[in-house]
């Protein structure tokens, strides 16, 4: 077997491995946290009471920051005030994002009290375990 040969043997078996796992994002879903998770992963619990609910357009983290792992367009924004803080420091009233891209997991905000699980996606407060991170109260 010729040098070349090898080198394009080489690339064949390169490629028969990288491509395939190149397309499993696209097999992906959301991954539903179970309740020790939500507490641990959580920055913030507390439950609060929303006051008003808008629509907006703010763009969350690149899908790079691995810190934050999102790359939402967030179209939602609920002002709430805060009633009692389990983990974390909130002050007494937050905006928090919500109505994400990812349409088969996101949150859509409803005035009233619920219990909420959030984290940070670089300044803004959103839910830390999809639809779930905010349950009513």
């Amino acid at each position: 077997m010729t040098m070349q040969q090898k080198q394009t043997l080489q690339l064949i078996i390169t490629l028969g491995v990288l491509l395939p796992l190149l397309s499993l994002p696209v097999l992906g879903e959301a991954r539903f946290a179970s309740k020790q998770e939500m507490i641990k992963e959580a920055e913030d619990i507390a439950v609060v009471r929303i006051i008003k609910v808008e629509p907006c357009s703010v763009k969350g983290s690149p899908w790079w920051d691995w810190k934050s792992w999102s790359d939402w367009t967030y179209h939602q924004r609920a002002t709430s005030e805060v009633a009692k803080t389990f983990k974390g420091t909130l002050p007494k009233e937050i905006t928090m994002y919500g109505g994400e891209d990812f349409t088969c997991a996101r949150v859509n905000f409803v005035p009233g009290r619920c219990l909420v699980f959030l984290r940070h996606d670089r300044n803004l407060l959103v839910g830390s375990n999809w639809h779930l991170y905010c349950a009513p109260n």
